[in-house]
């Protein structure tokens, strides 16, 4: 079986969550059976050499699509993984990394080679474009969005919301199905790193951390969280709240520490390496993020912090929206609360933190569960046997 994956960004960096999902897939499949297509990134030569699969890069850098047109990128794109198909006759089947471009062109390439093709929906890209249809390119687009995911052979997402939103372009059910974002072993145990990440932060033995980590935009809810902040202090003073991450909202975040008085029991920690942020999941009581949908529809497709956070062995609070469902087992590995209500969240923070049996056995259960479920090889393991599945079928066909 040899499979073809398009993505137009991936590592270098191994950030952001569809990266990280479609790494994790690609690294735990038989490096013989995977070739990739994807753009040419800054310090990719290092990161190449060390995979054992065979990359192509397309020549130009990623961040140079934002400033071409659209159409020269499709087209580009296209006779591009035309000519590895040419070259490579033995793939038998293509995985576009993401519904646009790669999903647009694997389906033309899909008519062009008679191979069929499998899309990676993450829900971000959904959710957005619903909000663009009022557009002439919008509208332009969400065709090219039906058109890819109507002829995909099979499309993958990452939450039961996700589903939803592919069922809502026409996409029959019986070729949706669900692979959770995994979690690599590495973002497991304990760093040693704990005592320094405690003193730079300014954190004494007895503060208890509630930490928040991901990209600071209105729809994470950072700001209601923060406006939850003086209840949590009243009934429990000597709590700290770390935020770790950044974006465009960080101002506006800021302001509100200011505004509601708790500037010197709220930390910014910015951006963190890999092994502080370890820390950081070691260091903390209860993981939090009371994420919400935005009135324009932007939400969450399954936020793989609070899988990380569960794999610590730490209770989880989420908001209830988007694809938390999947992500935190309600009462189970963590809580759910109204991401838009200041008083559930801190209703829901103190009760784990007046309740330690509570938010032990919520932790253990998100750590079992992660060494359960959500280990790379189970989902390339399920990719491999979706791929079979249609490769035997489009064999019969033909």
């Amino acid at each position: 079986m040899s499979l073809l994956f398009l993505s137009a960004c991936y590592a270098p960096p191994l950030e952001g969550g569809s990266v990280v999902y479609l790494y994790n897939i690609i690294s735990h499949m038989p490096p013989g059976d995977v070739v990739l297509f994807t753009n040419a990134r800054r310090n990719q030569v290092g990161f190449d050499a060390t995979q054992a699969y065979k990359i192509f890069r397309n020549r130009r850098l990623w961040d140079d699509f934002g400033k071409r047109a659209q159409v020269g990128l499709l087209a580009e794109w296209f006779f591009s993984v035309a000519r590895i198909l040419s070259m490579r006759a033995d793939i038998e089947l293509l995985h576009a990394g993401e519904v646009y471009p790669s999903g647009l062109v694997a389906w033309g390439l899909s008519r062009l080679f008679h191979k069929p093709y499998v899309v990676y929906l993450y829900a971000e890209e959904l959710t957005q474009q619903n909000r663009r249809t009022d557009l002439l390119w919008g509208k332009l687009k969400n065709l090219f969005y039906k058109t890819a995911l109507r002829r995909a052979a099979a499309v993958v997402v990452v939450s039961d919301y996700t589903g939803e939103l592919v069922l809502a372009y026409g996409v029959p059910p019986s070729r949706i199905h669900k692979v959770l974002p995994t979690l690599a072993i590495s973002k497991r145990g304990a760093c040693g790193t704990e005592p320094e990440v405690r003193r730079r932060l300014g954190l004494q033995h007895d503060h208890r951390i509630i930490l928040s980590v991901g990209r600071l935009i209105e729809r994470k809810g950072h700001d209601l969280l923060i406006r939850a902040w003086p209840a949590i202090m009243s009934a429990v003073p000597e709590t700290r709240l770390i935020i770790v991450g950044k974006g465009p909202y960080l101002s506006n975040l800021q302001a509100l520490v200011q505004e509601t008085g708790v500037e010197n029991e709220v930390t910014f920690a910015g951006a963190v390496d890999e092994e502080d942020l370890q820390s950081l999941y070691n260091l903390c009581e209860i993981f939090v993020m009371p994420h919400r949908e935005l009135e324009n529809g932007d939400t969450e497709g399954c936020p793989t912090v609070f899988l990380e956070a569960g794999a610590h062995g730490k209770p989880v609070i989420g908001g209830l929206a988007g694809g938390v469902r999947d992500a935190i087992l309600d009462g189970e590995t963590g809580l759910l609360v109204d991401g838009k209500n200041p008083d559930a969240i801190a209703t829901a923070v103190i009760r784990l933190l007046r309740d330690p049996l509570l938010a032990k056995r919520l932790g253990e259960a998100g750590k079992r569960r992660s060494e359960a479920e959500l280990l790379p090889a189970f989902a390339a393991e399920r990719v491999m046997a979706l791929s079979k599945t249609i490769i035997e079928r489009a064999d019969r066909v033909t």
